[in-house]
């Protein structure tokens, strides 16, 4: 039996409290980092996207982008666009933000703010992972200010009714379900 160090406890707890202060807190109720064969569907919805011009520069938002995996893999599949994570928890944001300077890829940042008072009107694209407590009100705001034309994904939750899918793609996958696609 291994004796684990009293810090591991106290950095263990610590980080388990934070985690459900900022998950009440933003009302994100325990959500989940994005799977990996989601992403991948993320990603060959863009290819298909881009297909006629595939080294245009786009520009991709991550709304609610919790730890950056997504963002960080959107960067590294498009070196040519530039991401902008946006996350409100600052433990998630700043554990993005090392991330991105381990992985050195310079066309990703992660902004910390509340993801619906930044403006996505100059986004190609938007990622969303957004519980039903804040899908609702980004259905209003893509509506309002998305720009024309740009290629919405959701994983999981869909957006409000008035949003007609594109797509809906089921995931293999143990948290991710689905992936929608939406035009604005």
């Amino acid at each position: 039996m291994y004796d684990i160090p009293l810090m591991v406890h106290i950095v263990l707890a610590l980080s388990a409290f934070i985690y459900v202060y900022y998950s009440v807190k933003t009302k994100t109720a325990f959500m989940f980092p994005t799977q990996q064969a989601a992403i991948d569907v993320m990603i060959n919805l863009i290819k298909t996207e881009n297909s006629e011009n595939p080294n245009k520069s786009i520009k991709i938002y991550d709304l609610g982008a919790g730890a950056g995996g997504v963002a960080l893999k959107l960067a590294k599949a498009f070196p040519q666009a530039t991401v902008v994570g946006v996350e409100l928890a600052w433990p998630a944001w700043l554990y993005s933000c090392i991330r991105q300077k381990i992985s050195r890829l310079g066309n990703v940042h992660f902004t910390l703010s509340d993801f619906m008072k930044v403006n996505v009107a100059d986004g190609d694209v938007v990622i969303l992972y957004l519980s039903d407590a804040y899908i609702g009100q980004m259905s209003e705001k893509l509506a309002k200010e998305g720009k024309q034309g740009s290629l919405i994904i959701s994983n999981t939750f869909p957006l409000s009714t008035q949003w007609i899918p594109l797509q809906e793609i089921s995931v293999q996958a143990s948290v991710s379900k689905k992936i929608i696609a939406y035009r604005v």
